[in-house]
């Protein structure tokens, strides 16, 4: 079976795309659908670069700022839980 990675453009303001790049994951997709994505990207021999923006509510003014990009990674230990 042929395993094809897509990408939607987010729905984001475009302000932030060029801020942050074009390749931003769109809030809908989870931190493992990332990682998924990403792997996939990598047996394609493609880019795997991609964040999702990171807010920040403020209470005082009861506005949302963009603060940043975050890339989700997985991380694997051998530490008891």
């Amino acid at each position: 079976m042929l395993k094809v990675a897509r990408y939607d453009a987010p729905a984001v303001d475009d302000s932030l795309l060029e801020i942050y790049g074009p390749v931003v994951a769109n809030d809908s997709c989870t931190d493992a659908d990332i990682i998924r994505w990403q792997e996939l990207r990598r047996d394609t021999g493609d880019s795997d670069l991609i964040c999702r923006i990171t807010y920040y509510d403020d209470d005082l003014s009861g506005l949302t700022y963009p603060i940043g990009c975050a890339v989700p990674v997985l991380v694997v230990t051998d530490a008891s839980r």
